[in-house]
């Protein structure tokens, strides 16, 4: 089956009180989170930021959207993203595209996702993720060497974390693989 486009999904959306103005607003709006965050979990932290930090996340969304209105924006971008994660897995690097420390240029960040894709593709399972997890700072080093070393424990705690995390998403999506049961309200936008 050939994946659809962001637009083509969301085809026929029309608010016909005022000519489709406003749902255009807001697929274009959704479009826009997806193609600036694409993962589900990237979407979720941009739902649950402030305003001030959802601009930064995304620029240039439309300013004249009632908190109905943007709720759709999200639920849209939100709902594409689950779809092409369904049908099109993400990459490591993909699935947390959008996780960014905006105070201090990503640079915190960019260190967490990286050293959590080394344990993620050191370990590779949950179980071993876990172990790792579990083990001493000096065991932790030698099972993935090359981890940077100035981590804080909190920041050290995110990338255990983020790395535990993709692992979820990697066993689930080999365990579902293409029989994931979908809502049967969106089989017609599937098609």
């Amino acid at each position: 089956m050939q994946i659809k486009s962001f637009s083509d999904y969301f085809k026929g959306y029309k608010n016909y009180d005022d000519g489709g103005k406003l749902d255009q607003r807001i697929v274009a709006d959704a479009q826009k989170v997806f193609e600036t965050l694409k993962s589900p979990k990237a979407i979720d932290s941009f739902i649950h930021a402030s305003v001030k930090t959802q601009n930064t996340m995304v620029p240039g969304l439309d300013e004249g959207h009632s908190g109905a209105s943007f709720a759709a924006v999200c639920s849209l971008a939100r709902r594409y993203s689950t779809y092409k994660a369904i049908h099109e897995p993400f990459t490591f690097l993909e699935y947390f595209k959008g996780y960014e420390n905006y105070d201090d240029g990503g640079k915190l960040d960019q260190r967490i996702v990286a050293d959590a894709q080394r344990v993620f593709e050191k370990c590779k399972s949950l179980g071993n993720i876990d172990s790792f997890i579990h083990a001493s700072v000096t065991t932790q080093y030698k099972m993935v060497p090359g981890l940077d070393e100035g981590h804080s424990g909190a920041s050290f705690a995110a990338v255990c974390s983020l790395a535990r995390q993709y692992a979820e998403y990697a066993a689930i999506k080999e365990e579902v693989g293409n029989t994931f049961t979908k809502d049967p309200r969106m089989d017609e936008r599937d098609k």
